[in-house]
Parts: structure tokens; sequence; C-alpha cells
């Protein structure tokens, strides 16, 4: 078993091709790939545009090691078939406590909430 090095690439909102480059100039050999609105694969277009963004990403030297986003079946489905072997999902957490009654939670699209207290 060999150790992988990735980056989370939120931050940079280059096309595929460029960001493969920038990733293994850094030194990383894969990515964690946001799946969002406004980013290089977006959920409604996953099926479509995750093969091709691995693909590129392959011919740079860089895979995609896990994806961040939402655990719907499109998702699921997309990433078993991409051979994506890890989806991070973002999980809310509110709490319900009396004395927390003034506080206003905000939902995050994308993200699931759990209620504690």
């Amino acid at each position: 078993m060999s150790i992988v090095f990735s980056v989370f690439t939120k931050p940079w909102k280059m096309p595929i091709p460029e960001l493969g480059a920038f990733v293994n100039r850094l030194g990383f050999d894969g990515i964690e790939l946001p799946v969002r609105p406004g980013f290089q694969v977006e959920l409604e277009r996953i099926c479509q545009d995750l093969p091709v963004a691995i693909r590129q990403l392959a011919e740079r030297d860089v895979r995609v090691t896990s994806i961040a986003g939402s655990a719907d079946e499109r998702m699921i489905a997309a990433c078993a078939e991409a051979g994506v072997p890890l989806i991070r999902v973002m999980v809310q957490i509110v709490s319900s406590c009396a004395c927390r009654h003034n506080a206003v939670p905000t939902a995050t699209p994308g993200c699931a909430q759990v209620t504690v207290c």
C-alpha cells in the first residue's frame, strides 16, 4: 500500500486541466473535489462531468481521492461508476436546548442537519 497525499481544492476554481497541473506542481497525488454550485463539477451534471474531470486530472498524474458534497443517490451512483472511493459530507449540528432558543440555525445547501440537546 502506498501513501497518497491529497488536497481539498475548494479555494481554486480554475478549469480542471489547470487545476490538475497546479496540484501536481504542488506535489500532491490527488484531490478532494468539491461538487457544488459554481465549481468545476456540479451535482446537476455529475454523471457527465465527473468522468471527464477524472480523465483530465489523470492526464496530469492527479486522481480524485474523494468528493466533498451531498450523499444523495445521484452522487453515490456517479462516484461508484467513476471509482471515487470516498464522499465527504458535512452535517450541520443545531442545538434545540431552551438556553439556545434565540439561536437561528441556518441551513447550508447540501448539508444534513442534526439536532442535539
